[in-house]
């Protein structure tokens, strides 16, 4: 059993998962996409792909937060708005 892991090299941890949501970094791994972009422990995440994370509750920004959230496909491109 072998397979690929697809990710960006940040561990997301929901605070809170309905609106307002929170989600903060609890890991990130060295020398991933991640930690070259300056993403630190206790990063807050606030949008995927122009969607407020926070606050959208439509079922097609949700799909595109998810989309971001879990690529399927190592050649995916995704932008997050942190603070």
């Amino acid at each position: 059993q072998s397979g690929e892991q697809v990710g960006y090299g940040a561990e997301w941890s929901l605070i809170s998962r309905t609106p307002p949501r929170r989600a903060i970094a609890a890991y990130v791994q060295a020398g991933t996409p991640a930690a070259v972009a300056g993403i630190r422990r206790g990063t807050e995440l606030l949008t995927v792909d122009g969607v407020d994370l926070v606050n959208a509750n439509d079922p097609a920004s949700i799909d595109r937060l998810n989309a971001g959230l879990f690529p399927v496909r190592a050649n995916e491109q995704h932008t997050f708005g942190v603070r």
